[in-house]
């Protein structure tokens, strides 16, 4: 079966970029009955409201067994207007080494496509992660990332 993502005319592996190779690892389980595809919002609506040059962070669950397979940030917008750090609070572990750059994890392909990882991230123990934005703009602003989920059944 083919999946949306492949379709896509952008990202044909006779580009050469990433997203062919990673579509090709999660493709197989977009049919899968073992997973359904979710998308998760980061902050609930009240740490969306970030002021200027503000701080927020919000507690989310994802069902244990899913697979985190990219970030849905939309267009780049220059200059940055927010940083964005996840963090696995059953392995302790930050998804990245520092904070990183709403447009690091936006795309040019439009608001559906997400910015794909590496490789799907297993989530494991109790699924909970703080996910924390800092605001770089000097006045407030709403704030809304996505993290696009392959949910456990």
């Amino acid at each position: 079966m083919v999946t949306p993502l492949q379709i896509d005319s952008f990202t044909r592996d006779i580009w050469n970029e990433f997203d062919a190779l990673a579509i090709a690892q999660i493709a197989p389980l977009a049919y899968d009955d073992c997973y359904k595809p979710r998308v998760y919002v980061g902050l609930d609506s009240d740490a969306q409201a970030v002021a200027a040059l503000g701080y927020s962070s919000f507690g989310l669950q994802i069902t244990p067994g899913s697979l985190i397979y990219g970030f849905y940030m939309g267009l780049p917008v220059v200059p940055s207007p927010w940083n964005f750090q996840m963090t696995d609070m059953s392995l302790g572990r930050s998804l990245f080494s520092d904070p990183v750059s709403q447009n690091f994890l936006s795309n040019f392909k439009g608001l559906a496509y997400p910015c794909l990882l590496c490789a799907s991230y297993p989530v494991v123990g109790s699924g909970m992660f703080l996910v924390e934005v800092w605001s770089q703009l000097a006045t407030a602003q709403s704030v809304v990332p996505l993290i696009g989920v392959l949910e456990a059944r």
